[in-house]
């Protein structure tokens, strides 16, 4: 049985838009979907971030998680910053 639902796919510091990430914030928050002069994600990781994951499922991203916020430690590891 074959499935027309294309597999998600996974890429660390992949590209994605603006308008892609507010539309997937308005959807997890509940809010309306922000312009890019209220809130660029491109340039607040550009800036801040260690990277990011994102996902598509075909041409629509699905998933994006960002490493903001977090400083390596002596070991490597990761810690989330108080």
């Amino acid at each position: 049985m074959a499935s027309d639902i294309p597999p998600v796919a996974y890429e660390w510091r992949g590209s994605f838009t603006n308008r892609e990430v507010n539309g997937l914030h308005a959807e997890a928050f509940g809010t309306r979907v922000f312009d890019e002069t209220e809130w660029n994600w491109q340039q607040l990781t550009q800036r801040h971030s260690l990277g990011w994951v994102k996902a598509r499922r075909g041409e629509a991203l699905a998933f994006y998680i960002d490493g903001c916020g977090f400083e390596p430690t002596g070991a490597g590891l990761m810690r989330l910053q108080a």
